[in-house]
């Protein structure tokens, strides 16, 4: 096109031709809006990109065209500035691909509402006090599994709460179109140490804004009879990590803290992340 630019030749008009352009373009409108229409139907990025290629031929085939027009009634050479601005057009839509497909190729977090609706769903289901760990794997399009921990009161029937947590595998799958897998956690409802310890955790990571929360805070025997093992596992948001916010800073403020006020406790912390 550039060459053509600084060399004009003359553009010769031909009919046929011509009609199939305009026809591609029908075409290509079409498959535009299919494309588009079954991508929002069943949440497809391959096929919504496909769209978006749809449409950029679209608008590439118009500047022939126009170009084709413009030819008969001008020397001007239209159709090196119709090819340098088709030529841009196609590295925009390439690019543009590329950022929309790339994410889920490589991997991404899962969407906002899909993590607020399997933890809310499962947190309306009888005995269900708490829920963490939450890990969602994306294998394509209508294919989601995740798995996640739910917190159930340590003196509840077995049978009973398996008969809870079954049945509520069985009925957020097919609400939400995925496969849940849940794994339960007995947490002590009624123990009076360990709500206190709770408590005083808590105010600790709320002066921490990169902790999000705590779970599977419990207290047993240890190895040295001495001492107690205080155990549990904090949350940390993934994009709060830094040069000068480490895991192990965080780490250790947190356990030297809890260890000013209890130091009969052999403390030990797991550290999770959160990436959505």
């Amino acid at each position: 096109s550039f060459e053509r630019i600084l060399k004009p030749e003359p553009v010769s008009f031909e009919l046929i031709p011509f009609l199939l352009l305009l026809i591609s373009i029908l075409l290509k409108v079409w498959l535009s809006m299919f494309n588009r229409d079954l991508g929002n139907q069943i949440n497809s990025s391959a096929l919504k990109a496909a769209s978006v290629d749809a449409l950029g031929d679209v608008f590439t085939s118009s500047c022939v065209v126009l170009s084709l027009l413009a030819a008969k009634y001008t020397a001007f050479p239209i159709d090196g500035y119709a090819g340098i601005i088709v030529a841009l057009v196609i590295l925009y839509s390439g690019f543009s691909l590329v950022k929309q497909t790339i994410s889920p190729l490589l991997g991404e977090a899962p969407s906002k509402e899909l993590v607020e609706s399997i933890n809310s769903s499962l947190l309306a289901y009888e005995h269900v006090i708490g829920v963490h760990d939450l890990i969602i794997h994306n294998y394509g399009v209508g294919k989601f599994m995740a798995t996640i921990h739910a917190e159930i009161p340590a003196d509840m029937n077995l049978l009973k709460i398996h008969n809870v947590i079954d049945r509520a595998e069985r009925e957020i799958s097919k609400k939400l179109g995925i496969m849940l897998f849940i794994h339960m956690d007995p947490i002590s409802t009624d123990n009076e140490e360990e709500r206190k310890v709770k408590n005083s955790l808590q105010e600790i990571i709320s002066a921490m804004p990169c902790i999000k929360s705590f779970h599977d805070l419990r207290i047993v025997e240890g190895i040295n009879e001495d001492k107690k093992n205080l155990i549990f596992d904090v949350v940390i948001d993934s994009t709060a990590i830094n040069d000068s916010i480490t895991e192990e800073k965080i780490k250790d403020k947190v356990i030297l803290s809890l260890a000013r006020i209890y130091p009969e406790f052999n403390i030990i912390l797991t550290i999770d992340y959160q990436f959505y």
